[in-house]
């Protein structure tokens, strides 16, 4: 094979048993490019390691499961990762974490894995990184491996908490490196401090090890890896979707083990890695049974123009989906909250105001596979009422109203939008992260 198009016709022709999707094979083609996508949070303040969880969740569940062109499977311990490699080429990853303390600061890899040359690192710390052309790791955070050559950052995600100088500043995020070859040990530089990562041949798993799954219809492979921690089964849920604008969740408290009698077993524990302990043993017979998988589409939005005059039902796009929103009901009503300043002065507010609470239909138009679970909607600022307290522009959040949806037998799902302007006559509604789940269950069996 002397290039790329040489390998795809290798890949067409030579893994038919395997169900790989052709943005899967593009994504083994294709040269990686930098990303500089970054996300910053604002206002809330949310402890570490809460942050770190998510973000772990966010990033594992965001990339594509790594193919080659005879498969070996190997499993990176602590983050759940899956990865494909060829028989020929190895892969390494850091088993433990290591952290490095600069002064009363820190840096702290939790986790690195290798795919070729590149490595992948998932991080924390809050040592300062400083806003550069819109890339804070560059000439900041450095990998030289050990015949001193500069890896390439290739692409970087982080989260920041809190102001650069304040006492609850903290990051987080995944770095990915490209060094000139395949890396298995390396040094993270940070001004006149080194931090060595030496890193162990990943474990193989062998089909006897694990079950995998592909849902072709929307996309999703689904692996199972089990053990045994002291008397209980521990069950990893490892997942990929193949679009990468998409993330998945599982609802783990509503997963079971059912044996061929019907029997069902709950887990006793989980945790937000997707893994599950259960008060059972394996047998020849039994499955895990995931009742509806939950799919959000980060990158998509679409603004609608509501009026008191619209004919119902109104028709929205978003994506490849189509939603109805079967009814609108405006609402007048008065906001009312108290603030104190400084001197202890208390103030109440109060203001005449209008809620819309829409009635969205949670069937698609053209598809049975999925269903709609929650949406987010926002309105225009200008559109909504506005204070001024101690001097600051503030927007009225109800404190009453949520809008958190379940999966029952209810086919409608109901926002409702408030604070917009008494005399409002129409409101231009954005609609962004909407959230889906499928409407068949999973069912997994389980090798003893």
């Amino acid at each position: 094979m002397n290039n790329l198009e040489n390998l795809k016709d290798y890949i067409e022709k030579n893994l038919e048993s395997i169900k790989i999707t052709d943005d899967i094979k593009n994504d083994i083609i294709k040269k990686s490019k930098i990303n500089t996508y970054h996300n910053f949070k604002y206002g809330a303040v949310i402890a570490l390691p809460i942050l770190l969880i998510l973000l772990i969740s966010y990033l594992i569940f965001r990339e594509p499961i790594s193919y080659a062109t005879q498969k070996v499977l190997r499993y990176v311990p602590g983050i759940n990762k899956l990865i494909y490699t060829s028989l020929e080429n190895q892969a390494y990853g850091l088993l433990g974490s290591v952290e490095m303390s600069i002064g009363e600061k820190y840096i702290k890899v939790n986790s690195a894995y290798t795919e070729g040359n590149t490595v992948t690192l998932i991080v924390e710390g809050n040592v300062p990184l400083v806003m550069e052309d819109n890339a804070p790791l560059k000439n900041k955070i450095i990998a030289i491996d050990e015949y001193k050559n500069v890896a390439e950052l290739t692409s970087w995600d982080m989260i920041w908490d809190g102001d650069r100088d304040s006492d609850n500043y903290q990051w987080s995020g995944r770095i990915i490196y490209t060094f000139n070859d395949v890396v298995k040990r390396f040094n993270i530089i940070y001004g006149k401090y080194k931090m060595p990562i030496i890193m162990t041949k990943l474990p193989e798993v062998f089909p006897k090890d694990y079950n995998y799954i592909s849902i072709k219809d929307i996309g999703i492979n689904i692996a199972v890896i089990t053990n045994y921690v002291e008397d209980k089964l521990e069950v990893s849920l490892l997942a990929q979707v193949n679009d990468p604008t998409k993330m998945i969740s599982f609802p783990l408290d509503d997963i079971y083990l059912l044996n061929d009698k019907g029997e069902k077993y709950y887990c006793v524990n989980n945790n937000s890695e997707n893994i599950l302990y259960f008060d059972r043993k394996l047998e020849s017979s039994i499955k895990l049974v995931i009742p509806y998988i939950l799919i959000e589409d980060t990158d998509l939005k679409t603004k609608v123009t509501i009026s008191k005059n619209d004919k119902l039902p109104i028709n929205i796009k978003i994506g490849d989906n189509d939603l109805i929103i079967n009814n609108v009901q405006w609402a007048e009503y008065i906001e009312r909250f108290n603030y104190k300043t400084p001197e202890k002065d208390c103030h109440l507010i109060e203001k005449a105001a209008q809620k819309v609470k829409l009635i969205i239909n949670k069937n698609l138009i053209g598809t049975n596979e999925l269903k709609l679970y929650n949406i987010s909607a926002s309105v225009d600022e200008k559109e909504l009422n506005k204070y001024i307290v101690e001097g600051v522009k503030c927007i009225f959040v109800d404190p009453s109203e949520e809008n958190d949806s379940k999966v029952t037998n209810d086919n409608y799902k109901e926002l409702v939008i408030s604070n917009i302007k008494k005399g409002q006559h129409k409101i231009t509604v954005t609609f962004t992260n909407p959230i889906f789940y499928t409407t068949k269950e999973v069912i997994i069996p389980i090798q003893p």
